[in-house]
């Protein structure tokens, strides 16, 4: 990721997204960098890459540079063109790799560059959706992806918008924005069931006090899925406790804190709460996932429930109806 100095523009003509896009080709002829995908805006740039030999900051550095002493050459200005060299974030998991596909291709729409990513020219959609494209653009991982739709050994451009929709939901993709502005580890959790969960829960707890999920989850679908099973449940069955009121709201203020990485003042903004009740109800939070199976099959239950529509949006297409389904839902 790059952006401008000051949020200034950095592509302002064709001319200047043609000569970024020759940097990158020359960096992948050289061997330093694979493209895989790319959202070319004014202000901003999001690529997907990898360097096949370990020359990451290398190759970047070499694009940046030279493109910022050719922009300012053209203009006749000096100084820095970036906000900072840029930002990487490793992605280590094919499940966010897949949700960061829908998140790059969503950059411009958001921007209301273009009505859908397919249709705006600087951006890796756009050839995905039409079969061809720049020969810098390494498609490999994306092409093979799109056949595994139907099971073919043949690119078709058309099942790209199957297996990459272009409408990612806003919590996905501000959460997605928010671990990678804040610097924090960016992967998702394979999805497991709610005893193992519950078990790797304690068990890290009881050991030295931490949580087993590396990535924060997104706090308005944990929200979603805690308000859902509170209305499920009228009464909280657990005999320990006399204030089932009092277990609903440490969950909620656990959750927030333990599984979706909130600090306790993010949590009072969202709330309204005093930080004292908060930090009160999340001690409660880790005490009762500590004691009571109850609580940690419904704190469990929560991360499942929550992990299971993050694995539907990085691959919405195992979850389409067959056509015998279709025929018998109309």
């Amino acid at each position: 990721m790059g952006r401008g100095i000051a949020k200034r523009t950095i592509f302002e003509c064709r001319e200047d997204f043609r000569y970024f896009q020759s940097l990158l080709a020359r960096v992948m002829r050289r061997g330093l960098l694979e493209v895989h995908l790319f959202a070319l805006l004014q202000t901003h740039f999001h690529l997907l890459v990898r360097s096949p030999v370990g020359t990451l900051s290398q190759a970047m550095g070499d694009v940046l540079r030279r493109y910022a002493r050719w922009f300012n050459r053209r203009r006749g200005r000096d100084g820095a063109l970036f906000k900072e060299p840029f930002k990487s974030k490793l992605v280590d998991s094919d499940a966010y790799r897949s949700v960061l596909v829908r998140y790059i291709d969503q950059n411009p729409v958001k921007a209301r560059l273009a009505s859908r990513a397919t249709g705006y020219p600087y951006c890796s959609a756009f050839h995905y959706a039409r079969g061809g494209g720049p020969r810098w653009l390494e498609r490999s991982w994306v092409e093979q992806e799109v056949k595994g739709v139907r099971g073919v050994e043949a690119y078709d451009p058309r099942d790209y918008d199957v297996r990459f929709p272009p409408k990612l939901p806003a919590p996905v993709a501000d959460w997605i924005e928010d671990q990678l502005l804040r610097g924090r580890d960016a992967d998702l959790v394979a999805p497991c069931e709610e005893s193992q969960v519950a078990w790797m829960v304690r068990k890290a707890l009881l050991a030295d006090g931490t949580e087993p999920f590396r990535l924060p989850l997104p706090p308005a679908l944990v929200q979603e899925e805690w308000e859902r099973l509170r209305a499920q449940e009228a009464e909280w069955p657990v005999r320990a406790s006399r204030q089932p009121e009092g277990l609903w709201s440490a969950l909620h203020a656990g959750l927030l804190r333990r599984a979706c990485g909130l600090s306790l003042r993010e949590i009072r903004a969202r709330t309204g709460e005093a930080l004292s009740t908060i930090a009160s109800r999340v001690s409660r939070h880790d005490a009762c996932v500590r004691e009571s199976d109850e609580y940690a099959r419904r704190a469990a239950q929560v991360v499942v429930c929550v992990q299971r529509r993050l694995t539907r949006e990085s691959h919405p297409h195992r979850f389409l109806p067959s056509d015998a389904d279709s025929a018998l839902t109309g």
